[in-house]
């Protein structure tokens, strides 16, 4: 028997895989991928803005019934007489 001696040269082309390969994702499943980081970055500006505007409102809020509370309180109580009780001699 003969051994084969024959040499394989070895090409510089990149062998295919047997293994399927995934399909080269489409423009719209691309456009609607979504990365898990900027997912959660955006989540966490939602609920900062969420606290601060509840943060401002109450402020606000609170702001408006003290200043409403003041003028009620500086205003002189009006004593009214007998004459502008009755409204006056006709």
């Amino acid at each position: 028997m003969k051994k084969n001696t024959t040499v394989k040269k070895k090409s510089s082309a990149p062998r295919k895989s047997r293994a399927k390969k995934k399909a080269s994702p489409t423009a719209f499943e691309r456009v609607t991928e979504v990365r898990t980081g900027y997912a959660r970055l955006a989540l966490m500006l939602v609920l900062a803005n969420l606290f601060l505007t509840g943060y401002v409102i109450s402020k606000i809020s609170t702001l408006e019934s003290d200043t409403q509370a003041e003028i009620n309180s500086t205003q002189e109580p009006t004593t009214a007489t007998s004459s502008d009780s009755t409204g006056g001699d006709i």
